[in-house]
C-alpha cells in the first residue's frame, strides 16, 4: 500500500470578517502548495457563522478553491448548526434549510475517497440526533459503504466532533 499524504485542516471560522482568520488560511494555502498532498481534509467549522449566513459559506468556499490540491470538507456547528439537546438555546440547532445551503454552497456533507488504498468516509456529525431526512439517509449510506468496505480496505471515519 502506497503512503497517502492527508492534510486535515478545521476549525478556520472564515469570513470576510475576520482577518486574522484569513492571515491563518493563507498560510495553510502556502503550507498545501509546499507539501503537495494527495487530498485537503477540513474537518468541519469552515466558516465563522454560515448557520446563519450564506455570505460567510461562500467565502469559505472561495477559499478551499484556492487550495492547490484536491480537497474535501464536513460542516461543523459554525456552518449548519448544532446537534440539538434539551435546553439548547433556540435557533442554535441544525435545520434542513441550513443543512442545504451548505449542500448549495459548499457541496456533499458526507462522502467516501480512496486515497492510497485507505477507505476515508466522511460524515455529517450534526445531524446526528436531529430528526431530519438528511440523518436517515446519511445512515442509509453509512451502513452500504461499510458494508461494502468490510475487510477489504482500511477505513478512516472523518467527522467534525465524535
Amino acid at each position: 500500500m502506497a503512503a497517502a499524504r492527508v492534510i486535515l485542516v478545521s476549525d478556520t471560522h472564515l469570513s470576510a470578517s475576520a482577518p486574522r482568520a484569513q492571515a491563518n488560511w493563507d498560510a495553510v494555502v502556502s503550507y498545501v502548495g509546499a507539501c503537495a498532498p494527495d487530498l485537503v481534509i477540513h474537518l468541519g467549522d469552515l466558516s465563522l457563522d454560515g448557520a446563519r449566513s450564506a455570505v460567510d459559506l461562500h467565502h469559505g468556499r472561495t477559499q478551499l478553491d484556492r487550495l492547490p490540491a484536491p480537497w474535501r470538507a464536513v460542516p461543523g456547528n459554525h456552518d449548519i448548526g448544532d446537534n440539538p439537546w434539551p435546553g439548547a438555546p433556540a435557533g442554535i440547532a441544525v435545520d434542513a434549510a441550513r443543512h442545504q445551503r451548505w449542500l448549495d454552497i459548499v457541496g456533499a456533507d458526507h462522502w467516501s475517497v480512496t486515497v492510497s488504498g485507505w477507505i476515508v468516509l466522511a460524515i455529517n456529525a450534526q445531524l446526528l440526533g436531529s430528526g431530519l431526512e438528511a440523518e436517515a439517509a446519511q445512515w442509509s449510506w453509512l451502513q452500504e459503504q461499510i458494508g461494502g468496505h468490510r475487510g477489504r480496505q482500511p477505513v478512516a471515519l472523518i467527522t467534525h466532533k465524535p
